[in-house]
């Protein structure tokens, strides 16, 4: 059962059988702490097009460093694959060939934070796995299918959503009824359950590219199929009928592999081929981008960003972008996941490399004439920045205004105050559902520093849909954004407090710096519904992350209330400071 500080995945059906939710806390490193952001119902976006995705990361073999629980500090490069499109997406499958693939904490944190659900990957393959597939229908001492009930802890335990079931190999003893009681079963323990278009209700691995009768069992009885990749036009219309009839359409994920390999359009920037026909013919079926690394895998990371852009602006054509935030609030920082050097309110802390896929922050929704940049850093390693005069569209939202919301932001320029000839402005504005717009202009105070300012919206009615920024013509010089922030004032209440640091070691474990979290406030129904916003971890309360810090130096991120010593660090002189889940920075005692 391989599991270390940084990583957990089970590699037979004993070690299924065999584990227990206790041994998580030996590496709780792995558990993700971040809640399910509840996102806010499209409002503004075309209804013709395809519903989010279904993302299956198959990346050069899973579970790489850059992956890591903790992240990679002080490290000789931050260059890293991440996600950066997540507003097209609703689901993100973490897929390996281990018969049991549990999601690296980071990516199910980042997921959450932007909306997605996250799927395992349970995965019986080849001949040779026959004597381990013997074993699915097991039944436990209470008449329990034993192997749905350990998925469903495991889910549960670790912080995911749910599995993409694979079944790639014939099962001894199958009966269709049989695997439909088994789907049955683990969906009713409230997760996801995927079943992937393999093992027929014949017992054999035939790829119907599609739903027909052979598989049309197992999507009724699952929460959704997932679609092998060699169908064509008339396998989508033929899918919608059959899907359909069971009422059940909008829970099939027609599978388009990324690297081509049968696939419409031969993968690539080709992608967009499929999904358009399916625009045209799936009548409100979704579809599940295999391998979107391709991006990064296929050319070792050269251009990423021209790449990444390219491939991503030919899917947004068909697929709908969701709103990001919730209908609460929105936080971003601009954060990518990786950096050199991080910031906590324009003062740096760290000055090496670093790459924390948990750290991404949400994105801009849309594409536009903005840059991702590190040249100026108000929080984390990255802020935006505005280079082409006009009104600039940002974020698609969907937050109900209410009188205590209050919008703030955070920005900074540099400028020669000689080449303009009035003080220059930075401009935001908000479109209301209603069509009404909110614009603001606000001056430019200092050419050397970072400056925050605030728009009441309390007098407003109605739902915010869409934020930008506006850089009038006048302007010359660079504009950088630092943070946005929508929220009530009423949720800026002092944040839990934190202990000192000390240190735990048990005898088989790595030694351990450890810290306790003391809520201020110990109302349980305001964290319940902090909780179902997004804004409450029953791991971390008040904070989605730690900084971890020695000599003013930090050296780690944490999302749980302990952090793995480095070999070779002595265990004087930690300090911890808790993030919350809009950005504000407290020091622990």
């Amino acid at each position: 059962m391989p599991a270390t500080n940084d990583f957990i995945y089970l590699e037979s059906m004993q070690e299924l059988a065999s584990w227990r939710p206790e041994s998580a806390s030996q590496h709780c490193s792995n558990i993700s702490n971040t809640p399910l952001t509840p996102r806010p119902l499209a409002s503004n976006q075309a209804t013709d097009k395809l519903p989010p995705l279904l993302l299956c990361h198959d990346y050069k073999g899973s579970y790489h460093p850059t992956e890591a629980s903790q992240g990679q500090f002080n490290t000789v490069s931050n260059a890293a694959y991440t996600a950066e499109h997540l507003s097209l997406a609703s689901h993100f499958c973490y897929f390996s060939h281990k018969r049991v693939t549990i999601p690296p904490a980071p990516w199910i944190n980042v997921c959450h934070r932007n909306g997605l659900k996250v799927l395992g990957t349970f995965l019986l393959e080849h001949a040779e796995d026959a004597q381990d597939a013997s074993r699915l229908f097991e039944r436990g001492s209470e008449g329990e299918f034993l192997f749905a009930t350990q998925l469903v802890r495991l889910a549960k335990t670790y912080g995911f959503d749910g599995w993409l079931l694979n079944f790639e190999s014939r099962i001894p003893g199958f009966r269709p009824s049989l695997l439909q009681e088994f789907l049955k079963d683990m969906k009713g323990q409230g997760i996801e359950v995927i079943y992937y278009d393999a093992l027929t209700v014949l017992n054999l691995v035939h790829y119907q590219n599609g739903v027909t009768l052979l598989n049309a069992p197992m999507l009724s009885a699952a929460s959704g199929l997932m679609t092998n990749y060699w169908w064509r036009s008339g396998g989508v219309l033929a899918t919608k009928v059959v899907a359909g009839a069971i009422g059940r359409k909008e829970d099939v994920w027609m599978g388009i592999d990324c690297y081509g390999r049968g696939s419409m359009g031969d993968g690539g920037y080709g992608t967009k081929i499929p999904l358009q026909v399916l625009r045209e013919n799936g009548g409100g079926m979704g579809a599940a981008l295999f391998a979107p690394g391709w991006t990064w895998e296929n050319f070792d990371g050269k251009d990423f960003e021209k790449v990444e852009k390219k491939f991503w602006r030919g899917v947004s054509e068909h697929v709908q972008r969701v709103p990001s935030g919730t209908k609460d609030g929105f936080y971003t920082n601009f954060n990518r996941g990786f950096g050199n050097g991080f910031w906590t309110e324009g003062r740096q802390l760290c000055t090496t490399s670093w790459v924390h896929l948990g750290l991404q922050s949400l994105l801009p929704t849309y594409p536009d004439n903005w840059v991702l940049s590190n040249e100026k850093v108000y929080s984390g390693a990255w802020s935006l920045s505005l280079d082409s005069p006009g009104t600039h569209p940002l974020y698609s939202l969907g937050i109900k205004l209410h009188p205590t919301l209050v919008f703030y932001y955070t920005f900074q320029c540099t400028y020669h105050p000689t080449q303009n000839a009035e003080p220059p402005t930075i401009g935001v504005t908000i479109l209301l559902q209603s069509g009404e717009k909110i614009s603001r202009f606000e001056p430019l105070v200092s050419t050397d520093g970072w400056q925050t300012s605030e728009l009441y919206l309390g007098d407003y009615e109605g739902t915010i849909i869409d934020l930008g920024v506006i850089r009038p013509p006048s302007f010359r010089g660079d504009l950088f954004l630092g943070e946005l922030l929508i929220t009530s004032m009423d949720d800026r209440l002092m944040p839990s407090t934190i202990s000192k640091v000390y240190t735990k070691e048990k005898s088989g474990e790595s030694k351990k710096l450890k810290w306790n979290v003391y809520p201020r406030h110990n109302d349980e129904v305001q964290n319940e519904k902090r909780k179902k916003a997004g804004y409450w971890s029953e791991q971390t309360g008040d904070y989605a992350q730690f900084l971890v810090i020695k000599g003013g130096e930090m050296k780690g991120v944490a999302f749980q209330n302990e952090w793995v010593l480095p070999e070779g660090e002595t265990e004087e002189g930690w300090e911890v400071r808790g993030v919350t889940w809009e950005g504000k920075v407290f020091e622990g005692n």
